[in-house]
């Protein structure tokens, strides 16, 4: 098997991604590791990749993390701040054949806000796009608004959108109901402090009149996603926003926003991750 010159990792709350790295930052493989219980140091770390990369390994291997959880030591870089410029920091413990290097989290004073993780994903974008200015958002369980210029991470603002959603419909799918969906956005950007009381009136809607599940995510999402868009309005107006990522609920931003009258686009996330990894272990974006 060929050899690994140094492995990236992905930390997320569900487990993480693991990419082997071979000559000129090629990956070699994508591994996935669940995390069965939480880890505590970073000699649990090690334990839970030690299986899935030992036979990548050739000697001490550097190990560079990014979205490590915050007690592990890594620390907070504030921001403005350029995500391919982020200095890991190196903990104490672990493996004698793994070198770990810890990527800090961004921070932001006021208002207070965390990125941990989506820093790699913001710097691999930046590889590919180094002049790109303006608003990246980032779906997810707490969604990110990102505004960007000169490399650097200037502000953003996190709204728990995906985890709210989840914890009140079905999960959103690719085929889902775009009238429904930009009715609810509409409805919700006009009337934000409705938003409660709409929810509730989408579930019973669902009980006395059922439309399938598609229909209700389509309106909770709808809703959740209008509200957000009330409140970020400052970030998407007037600004070129690039949705970044995959699968239905980065679709449904990019609808709302398109209807919304934005300047924006979507890109996928494939591959941006280990990129951005390299461009933050190489300490200088890939392009020019």
């Amino acid at each position: 098997m060929t050899q690994a010159h140094w492995i990236a990792v992905d930390w997320r709350a569900d487990g993480l991604t693991v990419w082997p790295m071979g000559d000129g930052d090629a990956v070699l493989d994508q591994i996935d590791v669940p995390l069965g219980a939480p880890v505590a140091d970073i000699s649990g770390f090690c334990a839970a990749i030690l299986p899935h990369v030992e036979p990548f390994l050739s000697g001490k291997t550097p190990v560079v993390v990014s979205g490590a959880p915050v007690a592990l030591g890594a620390g907070f870089v504030p921001v403005p701040c350029k995500p391919a410029e982020l200095s890991p920091v190196d903990p104490t413990g672990g493996d004698p054949r793994l070198s770990i290097h810890l990527i800090p989290a961004v921070s932001q004073g006021q208002p207070a806000d965390i990125l941990q993780g989506s820093e790699a994903l913001i710097a691999g974008y930046l590889a590919e796009h180094p002049k790109f200015d303006g608003i990246l958002c980032i779906p997810g369980p707490d969604t990110k608004w990102c505004h960007i210029s000169a490399e650097e991470i200037v502000s953003f603002q996190s709204f728990v959108i995906g985890e709210l959603i989840a914890s009140l419909a079905p999960p959103l799918t690719n085929d889902f109901d775009r009238s429904t969906l930009l009715n609810a956005v509409q409805d919700a950007m006009s009337n934000p402090h409705r938003m409660a009381s709409r929810l509730a009136t989408l579930r019973a809607e669902q009980v006395l009149n059922p439309t399938g599940a598609t229909g209700l995510a389509a309106g909770i999402a709808g809703t959740v996603i209008g509200v957000e868009l009330a409140g970020a309005r400052a970030y998407w107006l007037g600004q070129m926003v690039v949705v970044l990522g995959d699968g239905a609920l980065s679709e449904a931003y990019l609808a709302a926003l398109q209807d919304a009258g934005a300047m924006v686009e979507r890109a996928s996330v494939d591959g941006l991750i280990p990129k951005g990894l390299t461009a933050i272990r190489n300490g200088k974006p890939e392009a020019d």
